[in-house]
């Protein structure tokens, strides 16, 4: 007959509270479930020998338009259906909805419909509100991200809410069969006097109706890191005060103790029925105290324990 002498599990009981609390905190609405597509611009590609590069082309597409030549574009599309158009034509740099069911988050400019396009926040809602601001939604004046005029004396003058921004975020919605779905992109127009936009990446919400935060599908949801974090550590645990199974035969004595050190050599004996630790190290196996359920550390690097009943 043999038997099994196993560890004590007490981690075993913080387990289930730590599943069940896991559950109980996991957001439920649709935002946290995966419901996000999250896609990116392709990069820029390298330019002829001799030709101007920039830091942010490692990092998305550059549209930048020249005067005198055609309009410098890249259209947004979303299961096959153009979405946006964003256009540089050396003077301006603007995004135009594919038509009137798109639009963009904005502030007027006039009464004729000319808007900005409003850079927003990581975190910002967009929705039905707009953020606070409006939606315009039209292909033929598109919302300006920046423009240069003729400054007179002073030199050209270039506006609008993106010049001089590394990256921010465009308010975006749109419909497709009859429905509204909010999104976002990532963009900048991070070089004043040069009327040039980057194109780094975008997400949008595939539930109808739904807000989505500006940035929101960047990083892992919630619930799904909320899930990494609590699975790391319950394996964490697991592997920390798991040991292997040690089998021995009754009729055969037990695991002998080692010799205890001569200083407290004889003051502490064995007695039957007591539990004992034995803690292996890199060199050689340490007795400890006789003390039920007492562990005296006898060097470093210990490997798993075994625990003998005599």
């Amino acid at each position: 007959m043999k038997k099994r002498v196993r560890p004590r599990a007490g981690w075993r009981r913080w387990l289930w509270p730590a599943l069940a609390l896991l559950i109980a905190l996991s957001p439920t609405d649709g935002r946290a479930q995966g419901t996000i597509v999250y896609g990116q611009f392709p990069l820029t590609p390298p330019g002829p020998p001799g030709t101007t590069s920039f830091p942010e082309d490692s990092q998305g597409w550059r549209v930048a338009g020249e005067l005198g030549f055609p309009p410098a574009t890249y259209t947004l599309t979303v299961n096959g259906q153009a979405l946006y158009t964003f256009t540089s034509t050396g003077a301006y740099v603007g995004v135009y909805p594919a038509s009137s069911l798109s639009g963009v988050i904005g502030v007027p400019l006039d009464q004729f419909g000319a808007n900005n396009a409003l850079p927003l926040a990581a975190g910002q809602e967009i929705g039905p509100g707009a953020a606070g601001y409006q939606w315009f939604s039209d292909p033929s004046f598109g919302s300006d991200l920046s423009a240069t005029y003729d400054g007179g004396a002073d030199g050209p003058l270039q506006v609008g809410l993106f010049t001089g921004l590394e990256s921010a975020y465009l308010g975006l919605q749109f419909q497709e069969g009859g429905q509204t779905y909010y999104g976002w992109a990532r963009v900048g127009v991070p070089y004043a006097g040069l009327d040039a936009v980057w194109l780094y990446d975008y997400a949008y919400e595939t539930v109808p109706n739904t807000p989505i935060l500006a940035g929101q599908g960047e990083v892992p949801e919630p619930a799904t890191l909320s899930l990494l974090l609590v699975f790391g550590a319950v394996f964490w645990l697991v592997r920390k005060r798991s040991t292997a199974l040690f089998t021995f035969n009754e009729k055969k004595p037990p695991p002998q103790i080692p010799p205890l050190p001569p200083a407290i050599e004889g003051s502490l004996l064995p007695r039957k029925g007591e539990c004992y630790t034995l803690l292996y190290t890199t060199l050689r196996p340490f007795a400890i105290s006789c003390l039920p359920r007492s562990v005296a550390r006898c060097g470093q690097r210990t490997r798993p324990s075994l625990r003998v009943v005599l």
